[in-house]
């Protein structure tokens, strides 16, 4: 099969170089400034199309949303060429249409992927041979949840998809409230890394709930006990439902993009 990635960004980035390794097919890259998509090329060691012609049988459309009524995706496309995107909110429905093809996988990959840990969340909407050699190739990139519903995954992108940049971010105030301590920013930063992948094995292996843990951690009156409290006490369960909540209604914004 001949793939043909276009679009070079953080996510392609992150998500496809595992897949390249594992997978036997042929790979093209495409920006439209060539520069990013020769760095990757080179780095991955795959072909790079400094213009765009004939046609693929893989089609990954990995730039931004907004860019899709832009890029004539159908003249790199035959009748069989399958639509991979990684574009949020655009439907299988106007991918379909967009690139005149049947099959469209949408896929909501996370950058944990760079690393081997991503939650990727993947709807199909057709089944083929081909299909089951992608999922045992795609498996290097992490854990993979085929959902039955495309709707779900439009759901679930603020949870995963956007989850490790709100992780990110906590680990942030986290180092930068240590460092004010006068620890080097090196040693602040592993120290609350550490912290946060041993608390993520922990609900990973661990069968009690997350509420259960944090209890398990939590004495009354204790260190733990004044920090949650203040946490509690600031609404932070209702600035998380809040946020999430906008993160769905852009995600709606974006489907009317395409």
């Amino acid at each position: 099969m001949n793939q043909l990635i276009l679009g070079a960004g953080n996510m392609v980035s992150a998500l496809l170089p595992n897949y390249i390794k594992a997978s036997k097919d042929t790979f093209s890259i495409y920006t439209p400034s060539v520069t990013r998509a020769k760095s990757f090329a080179e780095k991955h060691s795959i072909n790079l199309a400094e213009t765009l012609e004939g046609k693929y049988d893989v089609i990954w459309l990995g730039f931004k949303p907004q860019m899709l009524n832009s890029i004539d995706i159908a003249s790199y496309a035959h009748k069989d060429t399958i639509i991979i995107s990684l574009l949020a909110g655009s439907s299988v429905e106007a991918l379909s249409a967009h690139a005149k093809v049947d099959k469209v996988i949408r896929l909501m990959p996370n950058t944990p992927s760079k690393v081997g840990f991503g939650v990727n969340l993947v709807y199909a909407n057709f089944s083929s041979e081909w299909l089951n050699q992608f999922k045992s190739d795609f498996s290097h990139c992490g854990d993979s949840f085929y959902l039955n519903h495309e709707e779900e995954i439009d759901m679930i992108t603020p949870f995963s998809g956007s989850g490790p940049a709100y992780i990110f971010e906590f680990s942030r105030i986290f180092e930068k409230k240590l460092s004010s301590f006068g620890f080097d920013s090196k040693l602040a930063r592993e120290i609350i890394a550490k912290t946060f992948r041993g608390a993520s094995e922990m609900l990973v292996l661990e069968e009690d709930d997350s509420e259960t843990l944090r209890r398990n951690v939590t004495s009354k009156g204790g260190v733990t006990y004044e920090a949650l409290k203040v946490f509690s006490d600031s609404g932070i369960e209702d600035v998380f439902f809040k946020a999430m909540d906008e993160a769905l209604r852009r995600n709606e914004e974006l489907k009317n993009l395409t």
